[in-house]
């Protein structure tokens, strides 16, 4: 098997967050977007930070290109 990278450990839902703020859309827009509340958004970001800090870096471009990678 080929390297661990951090979208691995995302669940589809933070896949969705993490691409649609990749295309630039604000918290509240992605809310809308997928139907849930703001809170809950920024609850999904902040899991996705976690699992994408915590998990080794094969990407020089961040999680912005993790995002865009897939």
């Amino acid at each position: 098997p080929g390297p661990h990278h951090a979208m691995d450990d995302l669940s589809v839902r933070e896949r969705q967050i993490l691409e649609e703020v990749a295309s630039g859309q604000s918290n509240k827009e992605i809310a809308q977007l997928l139907n849930l509340s703001e809170k809950t958004v920024k609850h999904y970001m902040t899991s996705i930070l976690q699992k994408c800090l915590s998990a080794p870096i094969h990407n020089p471009e961040g999680v912005a290109g993790i995002a865009t990678a897939n």
